[in-house]
């Protein structure tokens, strides 16, 4: 537990780190807040299978722009992109909270909540990208990577929680609208980072030819090498579960066990408990070599 504190509190000495993390928090709470909003709004237009049609309206889109997103860090100060990224993200939200309000046709709501999600995507690389420009040793790096897991999981359990205590009393416009705010917010966080210009800039820039060739050679590599393909299918296979858990959270909460669509959020907010539990465990493997039995028993 000492060396926990340790990690977390080396990472909070530093000032643009501790901002970084800050607003990664809030990112998270924002993702899985809306996700589990715009999911009770089509629940309640069709039932479970318009949340499902929801839910790929959405994740198609976002999974395009994805690959675009990864190499925004190498093509742009680092920094720039994470603070234009949470801004637009501010935007977006706010454009779908209004439509949401204004009770907008549910093709227009979902164009707004499809960008958003779509802009989701830049955050998570773009972070990755900018961690090891301004941290000075691999063990730095290692708990401010260690922190984030932990900003991640604590996101994962307060943002649907919110999002049920707003649900129960309002609707998914609130959602949105509370949730744009808290983006604004990192957005400000990150606006004026103390690090250095040549750290966080790119010493080449990319075209969007090379984003293509390199994304494209990422699944050539994936077919060629065995072990970095059976990683990607694990990562991948968690990630459809959790998305499948997503649509079955809400159906529980409002039809099974009838206690309103604001219970949706407290069921996800449960599920978040156990990936703060895990994320706490990740800081003691700071320093340490071997990394694949933890990952086999997480998920074995």
């Amino acid at each position: 537990m000492s060396d926990r504190i340790r990690v977390v509190a080396a990472v909070a000495r530093d000032g643009s780190l501790l901002r970084i993390m800050l607003a990664f928090l809030g990112f998270n709470m924002t993702e899985y807040a809306t996700w589990i909003a715009i999911l009770v709004y089509a629940y309640g237009r069709g039932g479970a299978a318009a949340a499902g049609v929801a839910a790929l309206i959405q994740l198609i889109p976002s999974g395009i722009v994805a690959p675009f997103g990864a190499f925004a860090g190498d093509r742009f100060r680092r920094d720039r992109v994470l603070f234009a990224g949470y801004l637009v993200q501010a935007v977006a939200l706010g454009a779908a909270a209004a439509a949401l309000y204004a009770d907008a046709p549910i093709l227009v709501i979902y164009a707004f909540a499809t960008v958003a999600a779509a802009s989701l995507t830049f955050t998570r690389p773009t972070q990755a990208s900018l961690l090891p420009s301004i941290t000075r040793t691999p063990e730095d790096l290692t708990a401010a990577n260690a922190v984030s897991g932990l900003a991640e999981s604590t996101g994962i359990f307060v943002g649907p929680f919110i999002a049920g205590i707003l649900l129960t009393r309002s609707e998914p416009a609130t959602v949105f609208a509370v949730f744009a705010v808290v983006t604004l917010l990192d957005a400000l966080l990150v606006a004026r980072l103390r690090v250095d210009p040549e750290a966080v800039t790119p010493k080449e820039r990319i075209d969007a030819g090379t984003v293509l060739a390199e994304t494209f050679g990422g699944f050539r590599v994936l077919r060629q090498e065995r072990k970095a393909r059976l990683l990607v299918l694990v990562l991948s296979a968690g990630v459809a579960v959790v998305g499948a858990l997503d649509v079955l959270f809400v159906a529980v909460a409002i039809d099974l066990l009838g206690k309103g669509q604001g219970w949706a959020g407290f069921l996800n907010s449960a599920f978040g408990l156990g990936g703060i539990a895990g994320a706490a465990v990740t800081v003691a493997l700071v320093g340490r070599r071997r990394l694949t039995p933890p990952l086999a028993r997480a998920t074995g």
